[in-house]
């Protein structure tokens, strides 16, 4: 079955509405309604940390009105224990100070999608 509960829509509404203006909640919606397919704890709420700290409040808003799919892009921020590995392995081994990494983080997000593990190689190699 194809359906979505309205325990679901709820849900994602709830999540939504308290992250998001009304015009940038509504132009999400109106643009990608899979959106009310994400699991909010899994998909959701993951994904918005991530873009919380790749993006101030103005610019995060601007970025969700042009891609509206940025939330619901696989991927991205759902695997939080990856992230926090790489932001350690970056802060901790490599000595990247936190600006560094926020300017990493701005500039090549999807490297924040990478098990570490994958990396090691790379970097012990250069």
């Amino acid at each position: 079955e194809n359906s979505i509960s309205s325990k679901q829509i709820e849900k994602v509404m709830s999540y939504l509405s308290s992250c998001l203006e009304p015009n940038v909640m509504r132009h999400i919606l109106q643009s990608t309604p899979r959106i009310l397919r994400r699991s909010v704890p899994t998909q959701l709420e993951p994904t918005w940390k991530f873009l919380c700290e790749l993006y101030p409040p103005n610019l995060r808003n601007e970025a969700l009105l042009r891609k509206p799919e940025l939330l619901v892009t696989r991927g991205i921020g759902y695997q939080a224990d990856e992230l926090n590995l790489m932001h350690v392995y970056l802060s901790q081994e490599l000595k990247l100070s936190r600006q560094q990494l926020k300017k990493l983080q701005a500039t090549h997000p999807t490297l924040f999608q990478v098990p570490v593990h994958k990396i090691l190689p790379i970097v012990e190699y250069l």
